[in-house]
């Protein structure tokens, strides 16, 4: 039994275009397709996920709007209402509070956000909706999750857990010239330097400062 397990380091884990290819080649299941897609181009976090149902998708502008409340009465939800429990009345925030009276909550205030749906999550998302309500219908913890993406790892050798996609979607809109205030907003942070730290690992600020002003003539 390992007791000394840390956990992974999404920066020493981000996903460069070879390795998305190779995954994307080596995806055995339509599970295993929604899962690792989904997660890599939306920046979901896993509870995220598990917890989206088909009213989250804006199909006319192609947007997910989580919301800032929902109730639910999954196992993970009955879990934490139970622990809650255990704590008196005034030592709870206003984000426990909601989790006690039966709802899910994003895991911050600035977690309830719209994420523009990009095609290529498009073509897994909206199929998987019109056969399920929910994504609870097949994933019903983020367990399940884990376990999709560790039989895409062994089979890849590429090491693959939620984190580690929702930080190369973060790197992927940095390369692709989104500021920090649009990434912050898309991946749900309430710190800016969460997003100037993807920025700063993407290399993209670095690579257009060189591409600027190594070409100037030396005087």
């Amino acid at each position: 039994m390992r007791t000394n397990y840390e956990k992974p380091k999404t920066k020493n884990h981000i996903l460069d275009m070879t390795q998305i290819k190779k995954l994307n080649r080596n995806l055995e299941t339509e599970q295993e397709k929604f899962v690792f897609t989904i997660l890599l181009y939306t920046g979901l976090r896993a509870s995220e996920l598990i917890h989206m149902t088909r009213k989250w998708i804006d199909y006319k502008r192609h947007f997910i709007i989580i919301p800032d409340e929902q109730i639910c009465n999954c196992y993970k939800c009955k879990s934490n209402r139970k622990y809650l429990s255990k704590k008196h009345a005034d030592d709870l925030n206003e984000h426990q509070k909601l989790i006690m009276k039966g709802y899910w909550v994003p895991k911050t205030i600035s977690s309830a956000r719209t994420i523009p749906i990009v095609p290529e999550a498009r073509a897994v998302l909206y199929p998987f909706f019109k056969e399920h309500k929910t994504v609870m219908e097949i994933f019903p913890l983020t367990q399940y999750l884990n376990y999709t993406l560790t039989k895409i790892q062994k089979r890849c050798k590429i090491k693959l857990f939620p984190h580690c996609l929702r930080g190369t979607f973060a790197t992927m809109l940095a390369r692709k010239g989104f500021n920090q205030f649009e990434i912050t907003d898309v991946m749900g942070w309430a710190d800016i330097n969460v997003a100037v730290f993807y920025i700063k690992l993407s290399g993209i600020v670095l690579k257009e400062a060189f591409e600027k002003k190594w070409s100037r003539d030396l005087e």
